[in-house]
């Protein structure tokens, strides 16, 4: 898995351009560090503030992007706008294009879209490893699940997957964020209309609004109506 920026900022040009790409522009070219330790041991000269976890958090997601990925590879890149994720195979080795591709995104790899798979397709667990926050991060435990959906033989059963530990993980808060946004992001997919006009309507209440719903069959295309005070007097 290799997430598109930090806010999928970059799932149109994944998608465009045919390449996947992951920021650190501080490193510089790791075309020639072969291992975690000497990709660790560079990007803590360059870091020598950080914490050893988080260097062996951000160390490990730059070697598995530069040493790990092989050509022929599965990988997938999430576009939450439309709830799904690209799949594709990698085509060629680590490159370092610091000017050709994408501001403060020069480690590049190249790569074949060559599916699409709605996130819903996934069991809760698979969700769940692919809720991780990392930018850069494997699906080994889910790679079964992944082959199933695109070759229609995906089993009605929810296998358990494991929960990956060490140094790799993120910290827990950041996890729990970014878990928790596409949990919420699933079942506000799944809410029917009426549904969704009382959550807009609670959302606008913490906003500071005074809104209702309106009754079904005489809101003439209005379904909740805001008003800044409780009286109603102010124009919605």
């Amino acid at each position: 898995m290799v997430r598109a920026g930090n806010d999928n900022e970059l799932i149109d040009q994944f998608s465009e351009q045919d390449w996947i790409a992951i920021g650190w522009s501080e490193m510089g070219n790791l075309s020639e560090l072969n291992s975690r330790e000497a990709v660790k041991s560079k990007y803590q000269d360059e870091h020598p503030k950080q914490s050893p976890h988080k260097v062996g958090v951000n160390g490990g997601q730059l070697h598995r992007f530069t040493n790990i990925i092989d050509q022929g590879d599965l990988i997938l890149s999430y576009d939450k706008s439309v709830r799904e994720y690209l799949v594709g195979t990698v085509t060629g080795p680590y490159e370092y294009k610091p000017e050709d591709v994408i501001e403060d995104y020069p480690h590049i790899r190249r790569i074949e879209w060559v599916d699409q798979i709605d996130r819903d397709e996934f069991s809760r667990p698979a969700r769940n490893t692919l809720g991780s926050t990392l930018t850069v991060f494997s699906l080994d435990d889910i790679r079964e699940e992944i082959e199933e959906i695109r070759s229609g033989t995906r089993r009605t059963d929810e296998p358990e997957t494991s929960e990956e530990g060490g140094e790799d993980q993120p910290p827990f808060h950041k996890d729990v964020e970014s878990r928790a946004d596409e949990l919420i992001s699933d079942h506000i997919a799944h809410i029917d209309a009426e549904e969704m006009e009382d959550l807009t309507a609670a959302l606008l209440e913490a906003m500071g609004y005074h809104a209702q719903t309106t009754e079904a069959g005489a809101d003439h295309g209005i379904d909740v109506e805001a008003h800044p005070d409780s009286l109603g007097f102010e124009d919605p």
